[in-house]
């Protein structure tokens, strides 16, 4: 595990350090495209990821930078994109450009990691999952928020509650922002006119950091 230079714990694809030896089981070593992994025996179901690549696509710069514009700092305005773990293997719900589906964590492992966990006992923490898949797998990705967004420079609540929630589309950081709201009956949120961008989730002390380490075989 290294420390990132905001002494978060984040889990760096270009320099991972010291890796434990671990058995995997055969199915993951069947799939696995690498010999060197992140421990998924400490991730929990629920957990939300957080990524970062170091060579950006124009819409993970444009994400960033309009962060960056907020009052997010360096450190948090970096991460670009969020996932939920499913619990097994490698599989992560989220939202992209094709709408909210079940993927792969292979596809990510060139990209740094964060790790946040909600502050619940197992079963509501479960539940975060649970409402992602039953409420949102399957709807659209939210283009519309985002071209706003970058446009507008800020985010100020262009639409009133109700009318949000009429809307079957969202974007990646809110799938985990509203599915952690259905499962506790409150929200991430300090305002309702805030988005929950990456930034936000990264910033928030209503989650806490998880380490994950790497693991390796022969």
């Amino acid at each position: 595990m290294k420390r990132d230079s905001a002494d978060r714990p984040v889990l760096c694809s270009r320099d991972p350090g010291t890796a434990e030896k671990w058995d995997p089981p055969p199915y993951l070593r069947a799939i696995a495209t690498r010999k060197i992994l992140p421990n998924l025996t400490q991730l929990h179901a629920g957990d939300l990821l957080l990524f970062r690549s170091s060579t950006p696509s124009v819409v993970r710069n444009l994400i960033c930078k309009w962060q960056a514009s907020q009052e997010f700092d360096e450190f948090e305005a970096s991460w670009h994109h969020a996932a939920i773990y499913l619990g097994i293997g490698f599989a992560v719900v989220e939202a992209t450009g094709r709408g909210v589906r079940v993927n792969s964590l292979r596809d990510k492992l060139h990209q740094d990691i964060l790790v946040r966990r909600h502050r619940f006992d197992g079963r509501q923490g479960k539940s975060i999952l649970d409402a992602a898949l039953a409420v949102w797998l399957g709807a659209r990705y939210d283009f519309r928020k985002m071209l706003r967004m970058f446009l507008r420079g800020q985010y100020v609540g262009q639409w009133r509650e109700e009318e949000k929630q009429k809307q079957n589309a969202v974007i990646c950081s809110e799938l985990f922002e509203r599915s952690y709201a259905l499962a506790s009956r409150e929200t991430l949120l300090d305002t309702k006119e805030r988005i929950a961008c990456p930034a936000y989730l990264c910033k928030t002390d209503k989650l806490q950091d998880v380490e994950v380490g790497w693991v390796c075989w022969d």
